[in-house]
């Protein structure tokens, strides 16, 4: 009897050490699986495509690091701080906290996406094959490797640390894929695009304002110059300090300018008079940034984009003709501008035709930014790739390219080997345009650069130079017009709109 009992208490025990390690494990495949769900499960639906939690985070963090890297000489500027809480810091133009400004555009990214991925899979003639958005994700895949070897982690942990919390590579595939399906499907719309001679043609004539350079003269009176020189009377004739006396002074202090600057305008017969007025009326701090004998007036060679806004459209309206004159007052700056046309032609500079290979700067830490050790690593690297690529025995365009689809980071040319077809001097950064554009224009086919700039390094594979930069800049624009135009056919065909 106490035998029995023994042996059922005995049961007993192994029945609830069993049930309980079989509820141990349920409750971890439930934790793994709640995992997963919170990673992988559907977060958004646009056109039909399902997006996860971790999809929008990829695209999310894929839009701020671009926008950080390209942007990152006027960030001050922009009052954005990578190293703090975007949702504690205000948009200066938008009104809203940055956070929330990087949601909306990773949003449109994810509409744009959408939109382009929906129309690949109905279109009969045009299919990326899996072949390609394998290579794209192990691109990427190595691209992600190289960033968590330089902040000391494995890729899973970067993974985790940049994009979700517990999320590995694996969780990131579906929304490599879905960026490489857009990619492939956006290059194809934009070759759709009839780029013939007369529809670029026909796009500059009716768009002439920008891709055109004006030379002009201009003198600027500013209204501050003359307050100093008007407190100064005011406090000698023993003004009285009332609570209008600023007002005063500012309206005394612009009476005085505006009577200069119509002074010189009735006295003002050719560019010469303008010229030596410049001299006559240009401050000593003026004189002593750019000289005594330097032409304080004359500006060569502008485009609209350069000009200023409070009188570019009156310098660039198609019936000025050599010596129209006129006086603008900027009722924010109280400027008075004295402006000489001299004229307007076409920007017949050439343009580069290119291959290049660009390594942002990029931080080790999220918390800490961007550091000199971040960028002194990226440099290094650089560095190391162009001296192996400058070691090549025989160096081609082909192999420059191979070396661009393993190591290029720039979005815009991911997808092209690096590939920069008949690129202006003026939509390049310094340091990139004076190593294509040296004086005579003398790169030669084959040639590679090294060049350090604010936002990261590039290395170059120069190929020729090409056509007018008129040309070219209004052939690139009717294309992104025409692409844009397509875009929003497909939003409209789909129901979708950018604010999610």
């Amino acid at each position: 009897m106490f035998v029995l009992k023994t042996s059922r208490k005995n049961t007993l025990i192994t029945i609830l050490i069993a049930l309980f390690f079989l509820l141990s494990i349920i409750g971890l495949f439930y934790n793994q699986y709640k995992t997963y769900k919170s990673i992988n499960g559907k977060y958004k639906e646009i056109a039909g495509i399902t997006y996860s939690k971790i999809d929008f985070q990829y695209f999310y963090q894929n839009y701020v690091q671009n926008f950080i890297q390209e942007d990152y000489a006027i960030l001050d500027y922009l009052k954005l701080q990578p190293d703090v809480d975007f949702s504690k810091q205000t948009h200066s133009d938008q009104g809203d906290t940055w956070e929330n400004f990087f949601i909306k555009q990773a949003n449109n990214d994810l509409v744009e996406n959408a939109a382009l991925c929906a129309a690949e899979a109905e279109n009969t003639s045009f299919h990326v094959s899996d072949k390609e958005l394998d290579a794209y994700v192990e691109n990427v895949k190595s691209q992600l490797s190289e960033k968590a070897t330089a902040a000391s982690c494995s890729l899973d942990q970067y993974v985790s640390q940049v994009y979700l919390d517990g999320a590995g590579f694996n969780d990131l595939k579906s929304a490599i894929i879905l960026q490489g399906k857009a990619m492939k499907y956006k290059n194809y719309l934009y070759n759709q695009v009839d780029l013939g001679k007369t529809n670029i043609c026909n796009y500059y004539y009716n768009n002439k304002k920008n891709y055109d350079l004006v030379s002009y003269r201009c003198i600027i009176i500013s209204t501050t110059d003359y307050m100093n020189e008007v407190s100064k009377e005011f406090a000698k004739n023993g003004h009285d300090a009332s609570n209008t006396l600023e007002e005063d002074i500012l309206s005394e202090a612009k009476e005085r300018a505006g009577s200069d600057a119509k002074k010189i305008y009735d006295e003002t017969t050719s560019a010469s008079d303008l010229e030596q007025f410049a001299h006559d009326y240009a401050s000593e701090n003026v004189k002593k940034q750019i000289g005594t004998n330097a032409d304080y007036s004359l500006y060569s060679n502008v485009l609209y984009k350069d000009a200023n806004s409070v009188y570019r459209d009156w310098l660039f309206d198609n019936k000025r003709e050599y010596g129209n004159m006129c006086i603008i007052h900027d009722d924010k700056s109280e400027n008075y501008y004295i402006l000489y046309f001299l004229n307007r032609q076409k920007d017949t500079a050439v343009t580069a035709t290119y291959n290049q290979i660009f390594l942002g700067y990029s931080t080790s830490n999220s918390a800490a930014g961007v550091t000199e050790e971040d960028r002194d690593a990226v440099k290094n690297k650089a560095k190391s790739i162009y001296d192996d690529i400058k070691g090549q025995k025989t160096l081609s365009q082909s192999i420059f390219e191979s070396y661009a689809e393993r190591y290029n980071q720039d979005y815009n040319t991911k997808n092209t080997n690096g590939l920069k077809e008949n690129i202006a001097s003026s939509n390049v950064s310094e340091g990139v345009s004076k190593w294509l554009f040296p004086k005579e224009n003398t790169r030669k086919n084959g040639d590679v650069g090294l060049i350090y700039e604010q936002t990261g390094v590039y290395i170059i594979f120069f190929s020729s130079y090409s056509e007018d930069a008129w040309y070219t800049n209004a052939k690139e624009d009717y294309q992104t017009e025409q692409y844009e135009a397509m875009l929003n056919d497909l939003k409209n065909k789909y129901g979708l709109k950018e604010n999610l």
